[in-house]
This record gives C-alpha cells, sequence and structure tokens, in this order.
C-alpha cells in the first residue's frame, strides 16, 4: 500500500518531483524538474487527490525548470474543472521559464498567478501549517491520512 505523507515527495520520474501541502483551506502542490508528456500523469493523479480534500489547489513553481504543451492542458483543464465548481486554482511564484511562457499564451491573464501563497488567519490554519523549503518538514493531512511512495 503506497502511503503520502504531505510535504515529502510524491511522484518522481527523472528529475520530476511534487510534493503536496496545506495552507490553510489550500491545498498547495510544490512541482519541480520538467512537466511533459512523460511526468504530466504524475501531477494529474496528484490534482484528483488535491482536489479530493477541498476546491482551492495552488500549484507552487518556483523549482519547475520546464512545461511544454501537455503541462499547459493539464493546468488549463484543471482551472477549468476547479472554476466551474465554484474553487480556485493558482499558479504560484512560476519559474521565470515558466513565467514567460504564461505571459505568452496569455494564460496569466486567467488563471491566477501570485508570488507568494494567500495570507491565511490564525483560525483558518487550525494549527496545521507546512513547510516546503525541501527540509523534510510536514504535517499530516487533515483526515490524518499519510502517503510515501
Amino acid at each position: 500500500m503506497a502511503v503520502r505523507e504531505p510535504g515529502h515527495q510524491l511522484g518522481h520520474r527523472s528529475g520530476f518531483q511534487v510534493r503536496a501541502a496545506r495552507h490553510g483551506d489550500w491545498a498547495v502542490l510544490q512541482v519541480a524538474g520538467d512537466l511533459d508528456l512523460a511526468t504530466v500523469q504524475i501531477l494529474e493523479q496528484e490534482l484528483v487527490r488535491a482536489a479530493a480534500t477541498g476546491t482551492q489547489v495552488a500549484l507552487e513553481l518556483s523549482r519547475l525548470a520546464f512545461m511544454d504543451s501537455s503541462g499547459l492542458n493539464v493546468v488549463i483543464r484543471w482551472w477549468k474543472r476547479l472554476h466551474a465548481g465554484g474553487g480556485q486554482l493558482m499558479l504560484v511564484n512560476p519559474s521565470k521559464r515558466v513565467t514567460l511562457l504564461l505571459t505568452t499564451t496569455g494564460l496569466d491573464r486567467f488563471i491566477p498567478v501570485r508570488s507568494t501563497l494567500p495570507v491565511i488567519s490564525a483560525d483558518a490554519e487550525g494549527g496545521a501549517s507546512s513547510d516546503m523549503s525541501g527540509t523534510g518538514s510536514s504535517v499530516l493531512r487533515e483526515d490524518g491520512g499519510r502517503d510515501v511512495r
């Protein structure tokens, strides 16, 4: 049985990594490496898991080195899916290369792009916090589950 713990590596293929954490009501997926046809399914699976816990999803993209059209496609589809259900998809701190791609395609006019995660109150946090700095610190999901591959 695969066990996944937020803040720990979820998917990994040839340098591609996805790490999950909670930030208040937001499910945060930190994406690193190259998002392309070979790795897009890993992100898709983690978006399914994140959306199952709520309708606010943030993709932290500071360590995403490359994204091709298949990566753009999954971002667009999930933005539409969450938006249609009253939720939100936010792109946080994209790398320079990804920022250029978002600007060139015009997606930054539709999908919110922010430099930081939303500020949350101490009440909204409910004591849960996360560290996505790569040090390995993390919190359990609100449902108490752990997932590690």
